[in-house]
């Protein structure tokens, strides 16, 4: 009798924290310390904001990789490198890894397979932007909200959507934006999303929020299968979204301090 080797457990983890804590002079010295100087000569050259939520987010993912075990406390982070597409990864180890930040908030997702998250900050959102880069039947699913706040996050959590699977893939939210779409019926309602369950860890099974939503990912008409889109609210007026190319096993969530 032949026996199959058990497959390794896929697993992932969700790290969320504020880049609002701490002054500007206490950032600067963590990225001094733990980031490349080619990372920290790249944020000097941003406006003050931007580079103060872009070291965040690279400060995150040390954090994340040291709570994780793959880096010692006070290690630096190993140098980035990019894919093909400009996908940002971690040469020296053995993980992926995707960052965001929005709101003065920052996420970083870490897996065993690839992942790609976004976070968005409820607002009111520009009108252009859903017919640029929304199918028909988005558009057609966005008119259909209830009132000017569902109507509000219905489209970030689209927008969460597409940008989580272009950065699973690497191509970005604006080279997918156009060609994925998502296809569910007239009635689909999936808010109020779950609150992000920091301090658990999901167990394996179709754990995630999602799992039966009647929704189908296709692009340029065509249904992508085992593409797994998950989706919480970390804290009011905020949403996240995950992407894998299938469900990992464990999925833990963290709130931490950078």
């Amino acid at each position: 009798m032949v026996v199959k080797e058990k497959s390794p457990s896929k697993r992932a983890a969700v790290f969320y924290a504020s880049a609002e804590d701490g002054s500007d002079a206490v950032i600067w010295e963590k990225a001094r310390r733990l980031l490349s100087p080619a990372r920290v000569g790249l944020a000097e050259r941003m406006a003050p904001k931007q580079a103060r939520l872009s070291l965040c987010a690279t400060l995150l993912l040390q954090k994340a990789l040291t709570v994780s075990g793959l880096l010692g406390e006070s290690e630096p982070l190993p140098p980035l490198a990019q894919r093909a597409g400009g996908k940002p990864y971690l040469p020296d180890l053995a993980v992926e890894f995707s960052l965001s930040h929005a709101g003065g908030r920052v996420l970083c997702a870490l897996s065993d397979c690839p992942v790609g998250c976004d976070l968005e900050r409820f607002r009111t959102p520009r009108a252009a932007l859903a017919g640029r880069w929304f199918a028909p039947e988005e558009q057609e699913w966005l008119a259909r909200a209830r009132s000017a706040q569902e109507a509000c996050e219905r489209f970030f959590l689209l927008w969460t959507w597409k940008e989580s699977y272009g950065k699973m893939t690497g191509e970005g939210i604006f080279s997918t934006a156009r060609h994925v779409s998502f296809k569910f019926p007239p009635a689909f309602a999936p808010l109020p999303l779950p609150i992000a369950p920091f301090g658990q860890e999901l167990l394996p099974g179709p754990f995630m929020p999602g799992h039966e939503w009647p929704i189908a990912l296709c692009r340029d008409g065509r249904i992508i299968p085992n593409i797994r889109l998950s989706s919480f609210s970390p804290e009011e007026n905020y949403c996240l979204s995950l992407c894998f190319p299938a469900p990992p096993d464990t999925l833990n969530f963290y709130k931490i301090i950078i």
